[in-house]
């Protein structure tokens, strides 16, 4: 065998191979022969378009980021929705957070700003490891009982990313630098469970508190206010924020890292060593502090002075100016320049979108409505094994399409 067909041999790994042929088999085999009652075969192509794009999500097929541009094909094609409202997807809201996010992530990176915080967050929470994730948590919760998810996770993941580079930096060369990525991982799962986590401890946390409590205000008469929430909420919190400190740290992502060898004489040094803030790592620090301020008060002051604010504007408005603001060092003419993009992990922005593409397709073709409507199945059953039914379906939903809807 040559090697130009060797390479193509292994172009694809088995579970790869099977991948591609799977995806559209189920495309095709539902569009097909699923024809239950009630189901619009608008609905149904958005179900086959799902199974696809999951089964080549899950395999790695192709590049998870291409998989996620599927549906601006096969949405339109099938006529489950038009090309308008898939493509608009693309550009939602949280994108544009994300996208905010990161360029703010990389002018901190750019200019060290993000080893400054972390030696600083480390000096605050204590050297070992299970304290700086629970610091994490804990600080990430909060912020979520009072803003969106969504944007108290952009807030402390830059800080996030600057402890792990930092604890990577420590560690090098000791026998601990192997559980290096399992606490990368454990550190940002940690706090992207406790951004969801957190927004049940208020009313205001997320979106589906206030639809529960109007519909039960709708529906049995029952007033939900925001004190008797938090009663039933805050508790809930803590209690699932221990539940996942505890897996992410001691089951999920075992480590051999107790803490950062040398502990707080090392990170004292270190500190000492970065010298005075520059004017670069000022700025940064102050547009990022801008953002947070304006995320957090968007929904108190700011809502009812431009009705049409976002968290996706903000987060624009603050890499706008990270590329406004000229620096003062010959290394770069601007805090951020353009070059400076290519940090951007622009794939994470296409596989938000393809997910929002297919959440809208389950929204506006009554696919959700109609897998809701099958837990009337449920009738009849005991009253914890119907909730237990229903609990697992929503999640399930959760996966492929908003929590909200």
């Amino acid at each position: 065998m040559s090697n130009q067909e060797e390479t193509q041999a292994n172009a694809y790994t088995r579970a790869q191979t099977i991948g591609l042929a799977l995806g559209p088999l189920l495309f095709i085999c539902t569009l097909l022969f699923f024809s239950p009652p009630g189901l619009s075969f608008e609905a149904k192509a958005v179900l086959a378009t799902t199974l696809w794009v999951a089964t080549w999500w899950i395999t790695e097929a192709i590049p998870i980021p291409a998989t996620s541009l599927l549906p601006i094909f096969l949405l339109p094609i099938t006529g489950a929705l038009d090309s308008g409202t898939v493509t608009s997807s693309y550009g939602n809201d949280i994108i544009y957070l994300f996208l905010g996010g990161f360029f703010i992530a990389t002018a901190m990176e750019k200019w060290n700003l993000h080893k400054r915080m972390a030696l600083a967050i480390i000096a605050f929470v204590g050297t070992s490891t299970q304290r700086i994730m629970l610091g994490f948590m804990i600080a990430t919760a909060f912020l979520s009982m009072w803003v969106s998810n969504t944007a108290s996770v952009m807030m402390m993941i830059p800080m996030a990313l600057a402890i792990t580079k930092q604890v990577s930096h420590s560690l090098e060369g000791t026998p601990e630098a192997g559980d290096i990525p399992a606490f990368e991982k454990a550190l940002i799962f940690a706090v992207g469970y406790a951004g969801t986590i957190g927004g049940m401890g208020t009313l205001i946390g997320t979106p589906p508190n206030i639809i529960l409590a109007a519909q039960a205000r709708e529906l049995f008469g029952v007033e939900i206010s925001f004190a008797s929430w938090m009663l039933i909420g805050v508790p809930v919190v803590v209690t699932l924020l221990a539940i996942a400190w505890l897996y992410l740290g001691r089951v999920a992502f075992r480590m051999r890292i107790k803490g950062i060898p040398g502990g707080r004489e090392l990170i004292q040094s270190e500190r000492s060593a970065l010298g005075k803030i520059s004017f670069e790592e000022t700025v940064v620090a102050c547009v990022f502090g801008f953002a947070a301020f304006m995320w957090i008060t968007r929904g108190f002051i700011w809502s009812g002075l431009v009705p049409e604010i976002r968290d996706g504007m903000i987060a624009v408005l603050a890499a706008v100016l990270l590329f406004l603001i000229p620096a003062k060092s010959g290394t770069s003419s601007r805090i951020l320049d353009w070059s400076d993009s290519r940090n951007i992990p622009w794939g994470i922005l296409l596989l938000f979108g393809g997910g929002l593409a297919i959440a809208a397709g389950f929204r506006e073709t009554g696919l959700s409505s109609w897998m809701g409507e099958q837990l009337t199945v449920l009738d009849g059953l005991h009253m914890l094994l119907m909730i237990s039914s229903a609990t697992l379906l929503i999640l399930f939903l959760t996966e492929i399409t908003s929590n909200t809807a």
